[in-house]
């Protein structure tokens, strides 16, 4: 078909800014990522993000689901052997497609706040493993924004894609200081949660029922002080065992459905 672009070498200039996409920095700079995945392309396609190219291997994948993934005329499609794929693929078990998606970042001037919204922040984690968990239990409990704070990871890493499964791409999400995140957050007056260890405060006798964030920090250093000193309430989960440290998506999971089940017994939903 004329409207298909076929490449059958690893040195195509396409493919070596395919390759050049491994780098963090590269994605940066150039806003631009790769999706791997079906699930996850199909959620990038239906976020506001770009996609510029759909690459595929016609001996994985039959051209017809290919282009049930194209949004509009404007997509490219670009055809490859399987050298070639496996060449640029990040992992085996992708579907035989990939997606070059354009980063469109999302600001705080961007957002419509609901009443009584619900926001997860993270502050300074760095994981992609956790990251990608903790945005898949954003989306499972209806948040609509996650704010990165002060964050020392690239987001749109092909490991956050996957860990998120295409979550990433179903959130408004944010990349900010503290401090910028903090201002917002008080000049939309949204109650600041942060969990921290050594408060006394038991995230079960708080009232979620307004707009709040939930802050949670990594799991070796925990949330920064500007957050414990600019919080309405530090918080924790009482645990009794004999490790002080759960899992962060874990603890996240907990107390952000806590917030949402005081919402639904209230009928203000996140």
């Amino acid at each position: 078909m004329s409207f298909i672009k076929q490449i059958s070498s690893i040195s195509n200039p396409f493919i070596k800014k395919i390759v050049s996409l491994n780098k963090a920095n590269t994605r940066r700079e150039e806003n631009l990522t790769l999706v791997e995945g079906w699930k996850e392309i199909q959620h990038a396609t239906n976020g506001k993000n770009i996609i510029k190219s759909l690459i595929y291997c016609p001996q994985i994948i039959p051209l017809e689901k290919v282009l049930a993934l194209r949004k509009n005329e404007k997509v490219e499609i670009v055809e490859i052997d399987q050298k070639t794929y496996n060449h640029i693929a990040y992992r085996d078990s992708n579907g035989g497609v990939l997606a070059l998606i354009e980063i469109i970042p999302t600001g705080f001037a961007d957002l419509t706040l609901e009443k009584n919204s619900l926001i997860l922040v993270l502050d300074n984690i760095e994981k992609p493993g956790n990251i990608g968990a903790l945005l898949r239990t954003a989306d499972a409990a209806g948040i609509k924004t996650v704010v990165f704070s002060d964050n020392q990871t690239d987001i749109y890493s092909p490991n956050v894609i996957r860990s998120s499964l295409g979550a990433i791409f179903t959130l408004n999400v944010i990349d900010s200081t503290a401090n910028e995140c903090i201002a917002w957050l008080q000049k939309n007056r949204i109650k600041i949660f942060s969990t921290y260890l050594f408060t006394e405060n038991n995230y079960l006798d708080v009232n979620f029922k307004e707009s709040s964030a939930i802050i949670l920090g990594s799991e070796a250093n925990g949330i920064q002080n500007v957050w414990k000193e600019n919080s309405d309430e530090l918080i924790k989960i009482p645990m009794f065992g004999s490790i002080d440290s759960m899992n962060v998506s874990v603890s996240a999971g907990i107390v952000i459905f806590e917030a949402v089940r005081q919402r639904k017994f209230s009928k203000n939903f996140c």
